[in-house]
């Protein structure tokens, strides 16, 4: 029969034991932290896993799933890609949302009219957020090009307001070139950006 281990033999199995215990433990504890990350970006963004590894990583068992330094770095690149999906899918709706906002107000669009898209305006992040704030901006564009005339009128009556506010003189205004054109301009509404009274530029850069 072969020596028993010395103790000190005994000692170091014991704590290579107890690393890798703890290492499974800390590979376990990530994937489950990032794996509910994982599934509530694609539960935001309406995504349905469309690869193998995707798939593994929502469908499967934690106690299935692979654990591999590979995996869990291929699982930290599938959240930060998620990630910056979902913001710029957010960044977008910040400015749909906005554009819309100001053309309801140019075009006087009625309460009720606005209604249905309020949950969307209001915060809403999902992919048919997104949609219904493409859809609607497009529907307001085209009823701005078929409103043109009274933007224009609209836009020179605050733009006569704004320079008020900011003291332009009589020069300044004239300089203006786009104020005194035709109102059958059909890029005449994109002139305005309204400013701060303070004084910042008239015109869209």
């Amino acid at each position: 029969a072969g020596a028993l281990p010395a103790p000190d033999e005994l000692d170091r199995l014991r704590h290579h034991l107890a690393a890798l215990a703890a290492e499974k433990e800390r590979r376990q504890a990530e994937f489950a932290a990032t794996k509910r990350q994982i599934v509530a970006c694609m539960e935001e963004l309406e995504h349905v896993p469309d690869s193998t590894f995707q798939r593994e990583v929502v469908c499967e068992e934690e106690e299935v799933f692979c654990l591999s330094e590979d995996n869990l770095a291929a699982l930290r690149a599938l959240l930060q890609q998620l990630e910056a999906r979902k913001a710029q899918e957010q960044a977008l709706c910040k400015e749909l949302r906005s554009r819309i906002l100001v053309l309801w107000d140019r075009l006087r669009v009625p309460a009720q009219e606005r209604e249905s898209l309020a949950p969307h305006v209001a915060g809403s992040r999902s992919k048919t957020t997104l949609h219904a704030l493409q859809s609607e901006l497009s529907r307001l564009e085209t009823l701005k090009l078929q409103n043109i005339r009274n933007m224009v009128e609209a836009i020179r009556v605050e733009l006569a307001d704004y320079w008020d506010k900011c003291f332009y003189s009589k020069e300044q205004r004239e300089s203006f070139g786009p104020y005194y054109q035709g109102e059958s301009l059909p890029h005449a509404a994109s002139f305005l950006r309204p400013p701060c009274p303070g004084g910042a530029s008239l015109t869209s850069s």
